[in-house]
């Protein structure tokens, strides 16, 4: 499958519209994943059912998606490296 980016694809479809547009560069499987989690992230009970197992959903843009990723990678990072974990 080729990368999300290239069919500009967010987590925020429901709002932008653009399910019915990435319906035509995705399969039919794809864009029905899609749809469900659009509805799942709207879902109070779902949501709290997460949080408490410690899932946390933010639901955003290339952005949101950005940061996270940033933050993750410094937290394990310093995690790893408070460890002294090495590649074998």
């Amino acid at each position: 499958m080729a990368p999300i980016e290239e069919h500009g694809i967010d987590c925020g479809l429901q709002r932008s519209g653009s399910i019915k547009a990435a319906a035509t560069e995705l399969g039919a499987e794809q864009v029905r994943a899609v749809e469900a989690l659009a509805v799942a992230t709207q879902d109070r009970d779902l949501i709290t059912r997460m949080g408490e197992q410690g899932v946390v959903s933010e639901v955003g843009g290339p952005e949101v998606l950005a940061r996270t990723l940033a933050e993750e990678l410094v937290m394990w990072g310093d995690r790893i490296r408070s460890q002294n974990i090495e590649v074998e």
